[in-house]
């Protein structure tokens, strides 16, 4: 039998042995692949951890706010006798108050009874009522007396031509002089109440009626409280405030008092029980700080819950077999360095800081025996209560002051520990316009001559002076009622006559307090008061660390200038001396030391972005490590299959030969037969 070898010429699997072959040199490039996978987890793992790490710093950083510290409420003993409400402008500071009275505003019922479409005004043209503010001494009616309110004017009331009552109420209110009007209906018809819309005992209402309108009788529109008709139409006698505020006897036109506790409004509610007393207080907030700590101790569980569950150890399924359920970070010793760290920050003590309060266990952050951050609630608000700015000064900073004058009031990311100097260059100053000497004499008539135009703090005030004065202390008080009319409380001015001369002193500070003299005055000269007379005041102004630093007079702080050790230091001025003021000397707190740990961890140079670059690198070298061996199977797939063809040849050539050799055996053989 001739040989014969199966497949084209060879008659071999030249493929598949070829295929079989390759997938052997290939085997690299499968575990390859697998270390890729893995560096890509590892990556996708840290980037876990660097947002987990940034959400415990925003955490962090919420401590080094001063603003949960500087919170104040108010609480009263008693919220149905008084309530306090602090603003931004409060100062901690307690009182006890005893309200006899409370203010009440004026309520009048006009004298007449009408009908629903009455005619009010019986003339066809406009006509007037006047209402006179005042005081009623007395019940209502004939035995009664109304004094009324020097202070402010009558109140002219324009009625519609041929008004009807509706309409009358409707011009009433339109009028805007300070009241309210209404039909009430009533057994008898519709009666008409008016009612001021301030308190105060001087808010008695006496309303007269002019040409045309309703004035007789049981049709009158309009009420005199000390006539015979008036009986009963005082409906709610108006009356100041009666209180007590530490024993002190006070009487308010309002039932809203903001000059009792600084900065704070208490607001009079009720009358107090006899011999009763409410306590108002006006202390810090706490519980903004709580609730800081609370948010603090769960971000820090939950990126502790993201590292442990990242770096944990697989759990080997049987001996001998591969750990499986391992973190991507399994035993990474980055992650560890990072825990460590951190949990360092919360034994280190705070240089300077207050016996009691120099590290976190102190107000009850501690650790568990699971790792877990714990907040003893309890613990936190008696260290609160006891010494809320030893609180502030561990979690941001101390600030010691070489010298008395100065509060600490607010630090930043930026500010370094160190000793810094300070020094006062310039103090705020009110505007004080002092004008020339007065060559007016007393008694003076300013008949024709009495307007006095201003700018007082960049508002335009226009004065309107009394026609005459007795004497030059008069015409000042006179001077500062009149600009005053058209300022707010906080900025009015306070004029005097000193050395015969007249002194308008601006009620703000700084360089935005300024006094001017403006055209349009008609004053006369001869009071020293001329146009364009004008004056600035001066700012706060100083340096920290030998920096200018940021000034600000309404405040009276200085800020440490960006770039310098002091950089986002805040102090209060509290006595402005001129000149060198010794030193202060910071110490970072705790928010501060564990913020820049975090940043630090969180940089481009940090412990993160290393291993990130360092997987990254390993990715590099994987693919350059898998562009090579694929090179290499080319080449070798392509060599394999040259050798094999040439072999397949080369058989085939032999089979060749073996077929002619066999037809010739066969031919020798049947010869010889």
């Amino acid at each position: 039998m001739g040989l014969t070898v199966g497949g084209l010429g060879s008659g071999l699997d030249t493929e598949g042995m070829i295929t079989k072959l390759m997938a052997i040199e290939a085997a690299p490039l499968t575990q390859l692949e697998s270390k890729e996978v893995k560096a890509q987890a590892k990556i996708s793992a840290w980037g876990t951890v660097k947002s987990a790490v940034a959400e415990f710093q925003t955490a962090t950083q919420a401590m080094q706010s001063a603003t949960a510290f500087n919170s104040l409420k108010g609480t009263s003993s008693d919220e149905t006798v008084a309530s306090v409400t602090t603003t931004s402008q409060s100062k901690a500071g307690s009182a006890s108050i005893a309200v006899t009275q409370l203010a009440q505003a004026g309520k009048t019922m006009l004298a007449g009874t009408f009908t629903a479409g009455q005619t009010i005004n019986t003339l066809s043209t406009a006509s007037t009522i006047t209402l006179q503010f005042g005081t009623i001494t007395g019940a209502s009616g004939p035995t009664a007396t109304f004094t009324p309110d020097s202070s402010v004017t009558a109140k002219v009331i324009n009625i519609r031509a041929n008004a009807t009552l509706e309409q009358a109420v409707e011009d009433i209110n339109k009028a805007a002089v300070g009241v309210t009007a209404r039909t009430v209906s009533t057994p008898a018809g519709l009666k008409v109440v008016v009612e001021s819309l301030s308190t105060g005992g001087k808010t008695d209402m006496r309303i007269n009626t002019g040409t045309g309108i309703l004035n007789s009788g049981s049709n009158a529109f309009g009420v005199d409280p000390t006539s015979v008709g008036a009986v009963g139409t005082d409906l709610v006698h108006a009356q100041d405030a009666q209180y007590t505020i530490d024993d002190v006897p006070i009487s308010s036109k309002t039932n809203t008092i903001t000059d009792a506790l600084s900065g704070s409004t208490i607001t009079l509610k009720g009358v107090s029980a006899a011999g009763k007393k409410a306590n108002l207080t006006v202390a810090t907030d706490t519980s903004g700080v709580k609730t800081q700590l609370e948010a603090f101790v769960k971000a820090y569980n939950d990126l502790d819950t993201t590292l442990r569950s990242l770096s944990a150890y697989g759990v080997s399924p049987g001996k001998g077999q591969a750990p499986t359920g391992g973190g991507a970070l399994s035993g990474d010793a980055t992650i560890r360095a990072i825990q460590t760290e951190m949990r360092a920050m919360f034994n280190q003590a705070i240089p300077g800081a207050p016996k009691g309060y120099s590290s976190m266990v102190d107000i009850g952050v501690t650790f568990a025996k699971d790792g877990k951050l714990s907040l003893d609630s309890t613990k936190l608000s008696t260290a609160l209560t006891n010494n809320p700015d030893g609180v502030r000064q561990l979690l941001m900073g101390r600030a010691q002051f070489s010298q008395s004058g100065f509060t600490a009031i607010n630090s930043n990311s930026l500010t370094k520990s160190g000793t810094s100097t300070i020094e006062v260059t310039s103090v705020p100053t009110k505007a004080k316009l002092v004008g020339g000497a007065v060559a007016a004499t007393f008694p003076a008539n300013l008949t024709g001559a009495n307007v006095l135009k201003l700018s007082i703090d960049g508002t335009p005030v226009t004065a309107n002076l009394a026609t005459s004065y007795g004497s030059a202390a008069a015409m000042a008080a006179g001077m500062q009622t009149a600009i005053n009319t058209s300022l707010p409380a906080a900025r009015q001015v306070t004029v005097a006559y000193n050395a015969g001369k007249f002194e308008i002193t601006s009620g703000k500070t700084g360089n935005t307090s300024k006094v001017e003299v403006l055209s349009g005055t008609t004053l006369s000269p001869s009071f020293g008061l001329t146009v364009g007379s004008t004056v600035s005041g001066t700012s706060l102004a100083g340096k920290i660390g030998g920096v200018a630093a940021l000034a600000d007079d309404d405040s009276m702080t200085l800020i440490g200038a960006t770039g310098s050790g002091a950089s986002g230091l805040k102090i209060r001025v509290d006595t402005p001396t001129l000149g060198s003021r010794g030193s202060v000397s910071f110490a970072r707190g705790f928010a501060y030391n564990l913020g820049d740990t975090l940043s630090r961890v969180l940089s481009l140079n940090g412990p993160i972005e290393t291993r990130k670059s360092a997987l990254n690198s390993d990715i590099s070298r994987i693919n350059d490590q898998v562009d090579r061996l694929n090179d290499k199977l080319v080449r070798m797939e392509t060599t394999l299959r040259k050798q094999f063809t040439a072999m397949d040849s080369t058989v085939g050539k032999y089979n060749q030969l073996s077929t002619y050799l066999d037809s010739q055996l066969k031919a020798l053989t049947g010869s010889s037969s």
